[in-house]
């Protein structure tokens, strides 16, 4: 038998479970014993309900998070009748924040007296927008300057990708 028939047939044995491992080099030499192969331990049972039961706890602080945003938006925007709103914004959870941090802002520029609505407009390829809207009392010309303030003193410098499912705008009363 040849020495590649030999290191052939060292594999063919199904008994044989060790790799050959290095254990030292001396005068060019090298020396191989065989270790066994060394496998993870099996996880002991119910170490993945831990890991179902942390990510439902971070599922609902995340949805507590979320209502008290929408509670939050409530005391600075008007929301419609139906919930298409809290629906919209608890899909697209990085907007709450961002309205939040808009209100003083939208203040400052359509002013104190100016009422803000939510409203969820679908297009016909079912996408979804959500508007923030001055109601304005005053003049075309004097919501374009207040919402061209809005957006030169604020909004441009907070646009992100994630906001790109918001819009602010003005309707004339």
């Amino acid at each position: 038998m040849s020495a590649l028939q030999g290191l052939d047939a060292g594999f063919l044995f199904t008994n044989v479970q060790a790799n050959p491992v290095r254990e030292n080099q001396t005068e060019g030499l090298t020396k191989w014993h065989h270790e066994e192969i060394l496998r993870k331990p099996p996880q002991r049972e119910g170490a993945i309900e831990f890991e179902i039961e942390k990510a439902r706890a971070l599922i609902r602080d995340s949805q507590r998070r979320t209502h008290e945003d929408i509670d939050n938006l409530k005391k600075s925007y008007v929301f419609p009748a139906d919930n298409a709103v809290d629906i919209f914004l608890a899909n697209h959870r990085a907007l709450p924040p961002v309205l939040l941090a808009a209100a003083s802002h939208l203040e400052d520029s359509f002013g104190p007296e100016t009422i803000f609505n939510l409203e969820v407009s679908t297009d016909d390829d079912d996408s979804q927008t959500l508007y923030a809207v001055a109601v304005w009392h005053d003049t075309v010309q004097t919501a374009v300057e207040a919402l061209e303030r809005f957006e030169e003193n604020w909004w441009l410098d907070h646009m992100t990708p994630s906001t790109k499912d918001l819009a602010f705008t003005y309707e004339l009363a």
